[in-house]
């Protein structure tokens, strides 16, 4: 189970993971400054499907197999109860965002590793070993066309090589596994 809910914490928007991780390296407390909190309520907006302040189980189940996360419904239903601390059937934004700090500080290197891994089979649509611009821009035309909040994103190819550009230290036009790596830690 902690594997499955490290996991969901990797695979978040790469742009919003970025810029999660970006500022502190490492730091947990990171998810408590200002500017990440917003970065956070717009996360959890986009798992608030129907915009009620909190999300269900149905949303968390559709967001999680959207994201390539596939999980069955009682799987949904034990990882909402696990986040879900006030057992009252919905994760709120302190709930969701407890349970990515907690995601931070719990796993093990190994987990870690394993799980930026399927973060990274996310992206890798080819299974090539490295992400381009083309990959990128699927996986998050299919997140905008999933999700609420990033339906009006207009994400373009463009942007996608300039998101890539930014964290690709070969210069190849590529993240490969050890670039993604650096730039979500």
């Amino acid at each position: 189970m902690m594997k499955l809910l490290h996991c969901i914490s990797c695979c978040l928007p790469i742009e919003i993971a970025v810029e999660i991780h970006e500022e502190k390296e490492g730091d947990a407390q990171c998810l408590d400054d200002e500017r990440n909190t917003e970065k956070l309520r717009d996360l959890f907006q986009s798992f608030d499907i129907d915009g009620d302040g909190r999300i269900s189980l149905e949303e968390l189940h559709a967001v999680l197999n959207s994201l390539g996360i596939h999980v069955s419904k009682e799987e949904s239903d034990s990882i909402l109860s696990r986040i879900d601390t006030d057992n009252n059937g919905h994760i709120d934004f302190e709930e969701f965002k407890s349970f990515l700090k907690a995601m931070k500080t719990e796993c093990s290197v190994e987990e870690e590793d394993a799980d930026m891994a399927a973060a990274f089979a996310v992206y890798d649509i080819d299974g090539d070993g490295k992400i381009d611009a083309h990959e990128l821009l699927e996986v998050l035309t299919k997140m905008s066309n999933t999700l609420p909040s990033m339906k009006s994103s207009g994400i373009t190819l463009q942007d996608c090589v300039r998101m890539i550009a930014q964290h690709d230290c070969n210069a190849d036009g590529k993240i490969d596994f050890h670039e993604f790596k650096a730039m979500v830690k």
